[in-house]
């Protein structure tokens, strides 16, 4: 079974609002609506849960038509952080998943394709995300003053979805948490562990909202292709 998590319990402060970023109306969806429609169009995805904030489960489980989304399995409540979040979200399945595909609310342009691709990359190379090639110019700088140029030619931005075995992540997550050491996604918590992780070109976009600019962007992205 491949199992997803949708994470959406951020509050997204940068944003601003006083309903977590998650949860607020994109083109008339909960963001997170737009990715768990998409997982729904993704065959290979066999069962969904979204982690959302605790005082939200409630409310969201009752507002959710669930005919409309027959894959989902639960709405769980997230932990103080990144981490925990998608640990919550993988203990919430009745039984463990084989596979996990973890995707941040937050990016709710990824399509069903995008999600095919990187499962199939996973399952065949036991570990990948999606990303998208560097295409400025990189610079290394102390404060401002630049100390260097790097080579972009080896250079990826990391993105959502990102696709392993449970079992390995669960454990790979929970070592950073008992570490006290932070990871930026679960990439980085596999490679840590010692796992192998590729990348799969992405070249639609898949931004990730995090600013009220990015909001507007990603609505005239979304306006575009209706």
């Amino acid at each position: 079974m491949t199992g997803a998590i949708i994470l959406a319990a951020g509050q997204g402060a940068r944003l601003g609002g006083e309903t977590p970023k998650g949860l607020q109306k994109l083109a008339q969806k909960h963001l997170f609506e737009h990715s768990l429609s998409a997982m729904h169009q993704c065959t290979m995805i066999d069962r969904i849960v979204v982690v959302v904030p605790a005082a939200e489960v409630e409310s969201l489980t009752s507002a959710i038509d669930s005919h409309a989304y027959p894959k989902l399995e639960t709405m769980v409540s997230g932990g103080a952080a990144r981490m925990e979040s998608v640990i919550c979200g993988m203990d919430a399945f009745p039984e463990e998943p084989e596979w996990i595909v973890v995707h941040d609310a937050a990016r709710p342009l990824a399509s069903a394709t995008l999600f095919t691709r990187v499962i199939k990359s996973a399952m065949q190379q036991g570990g990948a995300i999606a990303a998208a090639r560097v295409t400025d110019t990189l610079k290394q700088a102390d404060d401002t003053r630049i100390t260097a140029t790097v080579d972009r030619r080896r250079m990826w931005q990391a993105q959502t979805p990102q696709v392993f075995q449970c079992s390995a992540l669960h454990t790979a997550l929970t070592q950073c948490i008992r570490e006290g050491t932070d990871v930026t996604d679960d990439a980085q918590a596999m490679e840590r562990a010692g796992h192998q992780v590729h990348v799969v070109l992405n070249t639609q976009p898949n931004p990730k909202i995090t600013t009220n600019a990015d909001w507007e962007y990603v609505e005239h992205l979304l306006k575009s292709n209706t």
